[in-house]
C-alpha cells in the first residue's frame, strides 16, 4: 500500500546523486512529486535509510534553476531507489509546486503503465 502526500508525476532526466561511501555518481530521475522521487542509480545499489543529496536542474518559468535536495532512502528496487526529501526548502518547493501543476505530455508506454490496475 502507497502511503503518499502528494501525486507523483513521470519526469525522465539525469541528475547527480552523492551518498558519502561512494561519492558522487551519475542517475536518472523517473518520477518526481513534492515528497520525494523515484531514481535510477544503475550498478550504485543503496541502502534503505542511507541519507543522499540529489542535484537537479528545474524549469521554472522558462527559467533553468539549479537544485541540491537532501533526501533519504525510503525504498529500494533492482532499478534504483525511492527517496524521500529531507528539510526541502521553500526555494525548491515553490518550482516544483509549479512544474507539478503545469499540464505536460506522458510518453505513450508511461502513460499505459500508469493506468494499468
Amino acid at each position: 500500500m502507497e502511503h503518499r502526500w502528494s501525486p507523483r508525476r513521470y519526469l525522465e532526466g539525469e541528475v547527480t546523486m552523492h551518498y558519502s561511501p561512494v561519492g558522487s555518481f551519475p542517475a536518472v530521475l523517473r518520477d518526481i512529486s513534492l515528497g520525494g522521487m523515484f531514481i535510477e542509480t544503475g550498478d550504485t545499489a543503496l541502502p534503505l535509510n542511507a541519507p543522499v543529496v540529489v542535484s537537479l536542474v528545474l524549469r521554472d518559468q522558462d527559467e533553468l534553476s539549479p537544485h541540491r535536495l537532501h533526501a533519504m532512502v525510503v525504498r529500494t528496487a533492482e532499478e534504483g531507489a525511492g527517496l524521500m526529501y529531507i528539510d526541502a526548502g521553500a526555494e525548491t518547493l515553490q518550482p516544483l509546486r509549479r512544474w507539478l501543476a503545469t499540464p505536460h505530455e506522458v510518453p505513450p508506454a508511461v502513460a499505459a503503465a500508469q493506468a494499468a490496475p
